[in-house]
C-alpha cells in the first residue's frame, strides 16, 4: 500500500527535466541609495559627536558613537545583500529575496491560474518597497513601479519587481503558451 502510494505521487508530479530559461533577472539597491544611506549617517555620526562635545562623561558619547556605527555597518551590510532574483523557464516561475527568504520558490505552470507583467503602486498596494504583505498578496520589489503578478489557484498571490518589463512579458507569454487546460 505504501509503495503504491510513493509510486502514484511520482507519476502525478514527474521528476524536472532540465527546462530552458525564457527571462533571468537579478535586482540589487541602486547606487543612488546607498549615497542617500552613506550621507544620512555620516551626518548622523558628526552631529552626535559636535553636541556631545561637552557631555559629561566621554564613555557617554563613546558608546553613544559605538552605537550608531554599528548600526550603520549593519544597515550597509543588509542594504549590500538585498538581492531579488527572478527565473521564468518554459513550464515554471522561480524567486527568491535574500536575505529575507534565502531558498527559492518557484511556481510550476500546473499552480499558476494568472500571470502578467504590470505596473503597481508600490506604496499604495504594499506600503512601500522591500518584502511586503498587502491586501493583494506578498510583494518582492526593491524599485521602481512594474512587476509580474502570480495567482495561484489556491488563491495566494505575489507579485516580483521587475526592472526589464518587456522582456519579462515575452518570457510570460511564452510560459503561458505551454500551459494546455
Amino acid at each position: 500500500m505504501l509503495q503504491y502510494q510513493i509510486m502514484s505521487k511520482i507519476e502525478h508530479h514527474p521528476p524536472m527535466t532540465e527546462e530552458k530559461v525564457l527571462f533571468k533577472e537579478r535586482q540589487k539597491v541602486k547606487n543612488v541609495f546607498w549615497i542617500i544611506l552613506h550621507t544620512f549617517f555620516i551626518l548622523l555620526f558628526t552631529y552626535t559627536v559636535v553636541t556631545n562635545k561637552y557631555a559629561p562623561s566621554m564613555i557617554a558619547v563613546l558608546q553613544e558613537l559605538w552605537i550608531i556605527m554599528f548600526a550603520y555597518i549593519g544597515i550597509s551590510l543588509l542594504m549590500y545583500m538585498l538581492e531579488i532574483e527572478t527565473v521564468i523557464r518554459t513550464h515554471s516561475i522561480t524567486i527568491r529575496f535574500t536575505p529575507f527568504i534565502n531558498r527559492r520558490r518557484t511556481f510550476r505552470l500546473h499552480e499558476l491560474e494568472h500571470v502578467e507583467v504590470r505596473t503597481y503602486k508600490p506604496i499604495r498596494e504594499f506600503g512601500g518597497w522591500g518584502f511586503r504583505i498587502g491586501l493583494k498578496g506578498y510583494a518582492y520589489t526593491l524599485s521602481g513601479n512594474k512587476g509580474i503578478q502570480i495567482k495561484l489557484y489556491h488563491g495566494k498571490q505575489f507579485l516580483v519587481g521587475t526592472l526589464k518589463a518587456e522582456e519579462a512579458q515575452k518570457a510570460v507569454e511564452q510560459l503561458l503558451s505551454n500551459k494546455t487546460t
